[in-house]
């Protein structure tokens, strides 16, 4: 692909070139409706693309084959699934760009309303957020420890990625932080019960103030498509709790519950 003397070199630049023509060159604001329109197209495009690999490369798993696959304990099964694979190859800033007009467009209701959120909570002191949130005292320690905000500052990573696979690891390794901090405040483990995981995201999410979190997230879950379903059992329980924690952040319930 990055050799100019292949022609997969021409085929892959002349397929970004024409996408960015078409959902990336704006003299207006973004088209929202769009967005499924040019997410269908993209995902097309790589499957195909895919499918001349297999020709090439005839050990590749196939679609079919990866759509079928029911062993939730392989941890390649995500990183090697075919979606994945063409994206980590193909999906170029160019490319996340045009996306992420579309997307922040069709999200920019409910991220105007996270805008809101995040500026109320940046003008109150922590312990002022805590009660906001009804934060349990027990996740005080927690909350102030210097692993939590490295675990912060790694979550802002996220707005950095375009790949998915990059996305999700940024967010495993967030969490990773968070459960190794919790386990030295907490050695039996109980700190992280459902409840407070959820509390602890919500406090991640305000905390790192990423820019159209929902747009990115929404954004992740299309890209990956059915492979979102191929998640071992906790990244895709970390997953979920950070979209709900994003979901409770803009409710109205949020400065009441």
């Amino acid at each position: 692909i990055e050799d100019t003397d292949h022609p997969f070199f021409i085929l892959i630049n002349e397929i970004r070139r024409a996408f960015s023509l078409s959902y990336g060159s704006w003299r207006s604001k973004p088209t929202s409706i769009l967005s499924k329109i040019a997410m269908s197209e993209w995902i097309w495009v790589m499957k195909r693309i895919y499918g001349i690999f297999r020709l090439l490369f005839p050990y590749l798993p196939s679609l079919e084959q990866s759509n079928d696959s029911d062993d939730e304990s392989d941890e390649d099964c995500k990183l090697l699934a075919p979606l994945n694979f063409m994206h980590k190859l193909l999906l170029n800033d160019e490319i996340y760009s045009c996306f992420f007009l579309l997307y922040a467009s069709k999200n920019s209701r409910q991220d105007e309303l996270y805008s809101q959120r995040l500026m109320t909570c940046e003008k109150k002191s922590n312990e002022e957020l805590r009660q906001l949130l009804k934060i349990e005292t027990d996740l005080v320690p927690l909350l102030e420890d210097e692993q939590f905000q490295v675990a912060i500052k790694l979550f802002q990573k996220l707005s950095q990625k375009y790949c998915p696979s990059e996305m999700l690891e940024v967010i495993k390794e967030t969490y990773e932080h968070i459960s190794e901090c919790a386990k030295k405040i907490a050695p039996r483990g109980d700190l992280l019960s459902a409840d407070n995981l959820l509390s602890v995201t919500i406090y991640l999410i305000i905390k790192a103030s990423i820019n159209h979190l929902g747009a990115e997230l929404s954004l992740l879950t299309d890209l990956m498509e059915n492979d979102i379903e191929k998640l071992i059992n906790m990244e895709q329980y970390i997953y979920t709790t950070i979209k709900i924690g994003y979901l409770h952040t803009i409710s109205t319930r949020f400065f009441h519950n």
